[in-house]
């Protein structure tokens, strides 16, 4: 059966561009998103671990997250002092491919690495390993959008008719929304993760420098979460 019928020669000419436009923005997505970013924060890694200040820091919880047979992913919350001296705490991810060590159960004091650029990742804690099988996973993922992307596209200007014709492509065909829609699905889902992320509030983590404060002002803001009014104060801070 075919989709819509056959279109004009010039509808069908337009499905293939912008099509063919769409799976090159959806894989070059997929190699930025999947490939160069795990990469790149390989060798940030590597970066603080050589540069960056050691520090000790103190596991508050662990949180475990996937279990393998060789490796556990976990989460754990951890309190150090920063570049000032300051004690923070923040959580941190990561790969143990040693768990029946118990190095990152509450109450260890571990060695962390800051990061003195202020850039992401903040810390890296010693002894633990970067998660290649992400950068394993983009791969294979890249090479099986570029196949379905071929395969899809024979088969539809060739298989169906027996010779190649693009007469059946149109702009509502799914060879032509299927990459659209997963743009449109990965940049939502981008845009939701970022939710609640603020350069600010690492550079606060890293660099953040406790001091003494004096209420100088509340009011209710009139905005109410959960039927709880939300309050707006002002400090003055002592320096």
């Amino acid at each position: 059966m075919l989709i819509g019928g056959s279109s004009s020669p010039l509808i069908a000419q337009i499905a293939l561009g912008i099509g063919s436009a769409a799976w090159l923005l959806y894989l070059g997505y997929i190699a930025k998103k999947f490939i160069y970013a795990p990469l790149t924060a390989i060798k940030q890694t590597q970066t603080v671990r050589q540069n960056g200040k050691q520090v000790k820091a103190e596991v508050l919880s662990k949180t475990l997250l996937q279990e393998k047979s060789d490796y556990q992913l976990i989460k754990i919350l951890v309190s150090f002092p920063n570049f000032q001296g300051t004690d923070v705490t923040t959580y941190v991810e990561l790969k143990d491919t040693q768990p029946t060590m118990k190095r990152f159960e509450k109450g260890r004091v571990i060695n962390v690495f800051l990061n003195s650029q202020g850039s992401h990742p903040l810390l890296i804690v010693e002894g633990a390993e970067s998660n290649t099988h992400s950068l394993a996973f983009g791969v294979l993922f890249w090479v099986f959008t570029l196949c379905y992307a071929l395969l899809t596209f024979a088969y539809w200007t060739s298989m169906l008719s027996g010779q190649f014709s693009i007469q059946y492509l149109s702009l509502l065909h799914p060879w032509v929304l299927i990459p659209l829609g997963a743009l449109f699905i990965f940049k939502v889902m981008g845009f939701a993760s970022r939710i609640g992320r603020s350069p600010a509030i690492e550079q606060l983590i890293l660099y953040g420098k406790k001091t003494n404060a004096t209420i100088d002002d509340y009011h209710q803001t009139g905005t109410f979460i959960n039927e709880q009014p939300q309050i707006s104060f002002q400090y003055l801070i002592v320096r």
